[in-house]
């Protein structure tokens, strides 16, 4: 059996995805759950791996500079955000948006603003 990944980014924030992170050598925390929400793991599992479990919110990102460049860069096509859509709905639907929303089917929505 292997030892586990390098490095490992848990950028969904569902518990079951942190609690199976803890191997390897580090495991970064991106996403994360609702406050109140704990995950379980044996402490002795990261002790024995020398691992490291870190947290980053929004990393080193300078807000006023990287969200407009990335806006370019969805324009003009080399980021493609399209792909990890699930499904879109229009503003509308809002409803239905919630239920889905605070269910993890949701995590990939999009709202959309025009009705379209």
């Amino acid at each position: 059996m292997g030892r586990g990944a390098d490095d490992v980014f848990i950028v969904v924030g569902a518990r079951s995805t942190i609690e199976s992170a803890a191997s390897g050598d580090m495991a970064v925390l991106v996403g994360t759950p609702k406050n109140g929400v704990d995950a379980i793991f044996d402490p002795l599992a990261p002790t024995n791996a020398s691992q490291r479990i870190v947290g980053s919110k929004l990393g080193d990102a300078f807000i006023q500079q990287d969200i407009p460049d990335l806006i370019r860069l969805y324009r003009n096509g080399p980021l493609k955000l399209d792909k990890l859509l699930i499904d879109r709905f229009p503003l509308t639907d809002i409803g239905k948006i919630m239920t889905i929303a605070s269910s993890s089917a949701g995590l990939k929505t999009l709202i959309r603003f025009d009705n379209n």
